[in-house]
């Protein structure tokens, strides 16, 4: 999983032009908006979960790629980003990567 790239400008293309993904995006929305109001949140089942877990590289693709999504799970979604874990994930998974040119050509300007 890419966590590192801002990758929004191609995330606005993506949900321009892929109606699926606005579906797909919209059944998860759906989804995590009944769990949360069910529970009260701040996660999905109460407190952070294996499901949050699981769900963590979903949060990751939706901010990477900047997507929208309502303020209820944006906000379910930085909560998921501030836990120690999925932090300490990211920064072990961005302190490892390997940068491969040919296959992430929209990080050469980040570079």
């Amino acid at each position: 999983m890419n966590i590192g790239p801002d990758l929004s400008s191609v995330g606005k293309i993506l949900w321009r032009d892929n109606s699926g993904l606005r579906q797909d995006v919209g059944r998860l929305e759906t989804a995590w908006t009944e769990q949360l109001n069910r529970t009260d949140g701040p996660f999905l089942f109460g407190e952070f979960s294996a499901v949050d877990a699981y769900f963590s590289p979903v949060v990751m693709r939706l901010a990477t790629y900047d997507l929208p999504v309502s303020g209820l799970c944006h906000d379910y979604m930085q909560r998921v980003k501030a836990h120690p874990a999925i932090k300490d994930w990211c920064s072990t998974a961005q302190k490892h990567a390997v940068f491969i040119d040919f296959k992430e050509p929209y990080r050469l300007s980040n570079v």
